[in-house]
């Protein structure tokens, strides 16, 4: 997957978020960081930072953590439902990254693999979590230790500082490291330029649908890195405007700097072989969406529109509405949508945890998808689905616009009428999605996760440039 690099890199991607994720199906931010991994393990000049909480710095990522991300980027592994001895071997063949990878989420992995229990109350997993924590701490001294004694090397002539970051390198910062407090300040120290890739401010600009401590804790981040002037790219046109017309709010003036808009695209198109059938949905017509089921996906929308479509038509015309998401903070207002809709009780199927090969299955099987969130960053789904030629109703938002580049019909966010007038030519006029097809072929231009990635990285080296 990787060439050598016989000189420092130039710019490096902070893996911990896919680290962090470990062997489950990425969806979201996690795909995205996974296919920006993926390129620049392609790259000589490019480098695999993880951060090292305990001492508050970037480190590159050794052998033995980089050949476990590999791995779990590739995505051959042994989920939880698989035997308790492929998981065991697993957690025993990356013993390292997983212990000195220092967070509790990697240390509930290590014990649901070692105990084979799924609870993280169990007290065979909370005994695991009590030795795997201080382990933990003491690999990661050692490793300190260890880069030490490589720089005393390298000043004294007798080794190589090609381990070392050079002065000003930029680091793409993952997710979850860039919103804490303490970054900014560690890479001044180390000597490290950090660069910023936003996906989205939904906290700010929708507080009433996200916890109180989130938005606290993105107003902190976003003001801290707008007052730094570090680069800022976002995924978007639509989150780069957003990102702006809320600091002209906040400050009452303009923002002095620029900031880098770079689309998404799809994180997975139809240009992967591998599919698996999903067999709830086997010979059966569907339409998808492909997203966590979260409040503002406003997956509740969709479903009432199915209802009014088969109280008009009949629950046996429509095709089954197919959600593939994780569980998250919509999941009582789904319920009672589909509470209020008998009449399709039968025909939502809800998919969670699937992987790549049986969503590369669902698109490439899908008569069409659905996307009525209100609010994006950008919306893979949309993107995903133009990807594999399927077409799509999304609602109006700017970020989804961007996704389908205009091309697809639109809803107003949560107006149920309006979607159930979109979707009612979808069900009852094959005519009308054949023709959508045809104008994906025709006028789409697809955003591949290497071309992403590659923009992503080329705006870093600018910036190394900038600074050599």
């Amino acid at each position: 997957m990787t060439k050598a690099r016989s000189a420092p890199a130039v710019a490096w991607f902070d893996a911990t978020d896919v680290l962090t994720w470990g062997p489950e199906p990425p969806m979201g931010v996690p795909r995205v960081e996974q296919a920006i991994y993926r390129y620049c393990r392609t790259q000589p000049d490019l480098g695999i930072a993880i951060y090292d909480s305990y001492f508050r710095r970037f480190r590159p990522a050794d052998r033995a953590t980089i050949a476990y991300l590999d791995y779990l980027v590739a995505g051959d592994w042994p989920g939880s439902s698989r035997p308790r001895a492929e998981r065991r071997v697993e957690a025993l063949r990356f013993w390292w990254p997983l212990l000195s990878c220092q967070n509790h989420a990697t240390a509930d992995y290590v014990a649901r693999c070692l105990s084979g229990k799924k609870d993280r109350k169990n007290p065979a997993n909370k005994a695991i979590r009590t030795i795997v924590r201080p382990l933990g701490w003491l690999l990661a001294l050692v490793s300190m230790t260890g880069e030490f004694a490589r720089w005393l090397l390298a000043k004294t002539g007798l080794g190589s500082p090609a381990r070392l970051f050079a002065a000003g390198v930029p680091v793409l910062m993952s997710n979850t490291i860039a919103n804490r407090q303490e970054t900014r300040g560690s890479m001044r120290l180390w000597r490290q330029r950090p660069v910023y890739l936003l996906h989205d401010i939904i906290p700010l600009r929708f507080p009433e649908q996200i916890d109180d401590h989130v938005v606290a804790a993105q107003l902190r981040y976003i003001r801290r890195i707008m007052a730094s002037g570090d680069p800022v790219i976002t995924i978007s046109k639509a989150t780069r405007d957003d990102l702006l017309n809320w600091y002209r709010q906040d400050s009452g003036i303009g923002y002095p700097h620029s900031i880098t808009a770079v689309s998404l695209g799809a994180t997975i198109d139809d240009s992967g072989d591998a599919t698996a059938p999903i067999p709830a949905l086997q010979d059966r017509r569907f339409a998808i969406y492909c997203s966590t089921i979260d409040i503002r996906k406003r997956h509740d929308v969709v479903v009432r529109a199915w209802a009014a479509l088969a109280r008009k038509h009949g629950a046996e015309t429509l095709p089954y509405l197919a959600f593939s998401g994780r569980a998250g903070s919509g999941c009582e207002q789904l319920s009672a949508a589909l509470e209020d809709a008998p009449e399709i009780a039968n025909r939502v199927v809800i998919l969670d945890l699937i992987t790549d090969a049986q969503l590369r299955w669902a698109y490439r099987n899908a008569e069409f998808g659905v996307f009525p969130s209100s609010a994006e960053g950008w919306g893979l789904g949309v993107s995903e689905c133009l990807a594999h030629g399927v077409p799509v109703v999304h609602s109006d938002i700017p970020a989804l616009c961007e996704a389908a580049q205009g091309l697809m019909p639109k809803a107003p966010t949560g107006d149920i009428a309006a979607w159930v007038s979109v979707t009612e030519g979808f069900v009852t006029d094959p005519r009308k999605l054949a023709a959508l097809r045809d104008t994906i072929g025709r006028a789409y231009r697809p955003g591949k996760p290497d071309d992403f990635a590659r923009n992503i990285m080329a705006k870093l080296r600018e910036f190394a440039g900038s600074t050599s």
